[in-house]
């Protein structure tokens, strides 16, 4: 197995997310006036309020709370994700879909444990192993409904394989998780987040 060097993963994260990542997130304030647009105004500032109210709260989680914040950040990544890729198809599960396509990361926190473990001591200060400890039985609990979405819809697309759009599905479920199997994963969440659900 060749090994990509952490620096080359964070160069490749780091370029990407300024490049396709940050125009992404660009489009909060394009959506806010797009749905709230023709109103006098008051919508739009209750949703700038709202936005900004979020952000504050988030950062203060982060910064007085990084283990819960962390997790939190998980549960919405999941469903941000899932939202994002279910959105297009009119045939879509529902939740069990959304977290069966938004929680193909959580297979490289099983596939790449200890760099994940290091990732998150990181992210949460790493001054605790009970903290990290508490992070990574919530990422069990995560990838076992992961799993349990992931095995429902599976099935629901293999016992439709002759429709060309349940194959299509299928081919992306199965080639997603195998690169978060099998790349680093700073890598595999650069590939996924900047260049295919941005």
């Amino acid at each position: 197995e060749a090994a990509v060097p952490r620096s080359i993963e964070i160069l490749i994260m780091v370029l990407t997310t300024v490049v396709i990542g940050f125009p992404h997130a660009a489009l909060d304030a394009l959506l806010i006036h797009q749905n709230n647009s023709g109103s006098d105004g008051g919508p739009r500032n209750r949703a700038w309020l709202q936005y900004f109210g979020l952000l504050g709260l988030g950062t203060a989680t982060w910064l007085l709370q990084p283990e819960l914040a962390l997790m939190a950040f998980l549960v919405m990544t999941v469903y941000h994700f899932g939202e994002g890729d279910t959105q297009s198809n009119p045939k879509s599960l529902g939740l069990v879909e959304m977290v069966a396509r938004g929680g193909s990361f959580l297979v490289t926190i099983h596939s790449n444990h200890a760099e994940v473990v290091e990732i998150f001591a990181l992210i949460v200060g790493g001054n605790s192993e009970q903290s990290i400890a508490n992070v990574m039985n919530a990422c069990t609990i995560m990838q076992i409904c992961y799993v349990v979405a992931l095995v429902s819809v599976g099935t629901h697309l293999v016992s439709n394989l002759q429709l060309a759009s349940a194959r299509n599905l299928l081919l992306e479920i199965v080639s997603i998780n195998l690169m978060y199997y099998m790349a680093p994963p700073l890598l595999a969440f650069a590939v996924y987040f900047n260049l295919y659900h941005s």
